[in-house]
């Protein structure tokens, strides 16, 4: 053979060697990027339901905060007349269901695994449940009613509310991120 014809078919060797190296170096960076690409959607699919099941049970929270203060403010208001004609049985229910309603707070919160969070939202459930009990107590025949004991639990139990609400808004900014 000639040695122009070696050398063609030489450069020839080298030039498909070098194309198919470069052809299996783009294969295994696309593949690299497109595993790396598939991977950041898995976990930013998987940080957006975290996401959102936090923000479920944040809302849930705060719901149940505001539905049990609104109980607190009936039970407040219309105490007077419960000092002065005692509860009847079907409005202790009506109380008991309006306080059971609600009592997911805690468990919602334990969740979240924020011990600030749990602390307020344990108080405040300590303290509507102590506010549902002075009045349940208060349904007994004979008993004697304390007008401010009811006023001081009730303004604990707002100041109680204006703390969880004050955590979960510190919750969802910490972790908005």
């Amino acid at each position: 053979m000639e040695q122009e014809t070696l050398n063609l078919i030489i450069g020839g060797g080298i030039g498909f060697l070098a194309s198919f190296l470069v052809t299996v170096a783009t294969f295994i960076f696309q593949n690299y990027q497109s595993n790396k690409k598939h991977t950041w959607e898995v976990e930013d699919k998987r940080d957006r339901n975290r996401l959102g099941v936090i923000s479920r049970r944040l809302d849930q929270i705060e719901q149940e905060a505001a539905n049990i203060i609104e109980w607190a403010n009936t039970i407040y208001l219309q105490y007077p007349l419960y000092a002065k004609e005692g509860v009847s049985e079907e409005k202790l229910n009506e109380l008991t269901s309006g306080y059971l309603k609600n009592t997911n707070l805690i468990p919602n919160a334990f969740m979240l695994e924020d011990r600030e969070l749990e602390k307020s939202v344990k108080t405040f459930g300590t303290n509507s449940l102590d506010l549902y009990n002075r009045v349940s107590e208060g349904s007994m025949p004979g008993e004697k009613r304390n007008w401010q004991e009811i006023a001081d639990i009730y303004d604990q139990l707002r100041l109680d509310y204006a703390y969880v609400l004050k955590c979960l808004d510190g919750y969802r900014v910490k972790n908005s991120s």
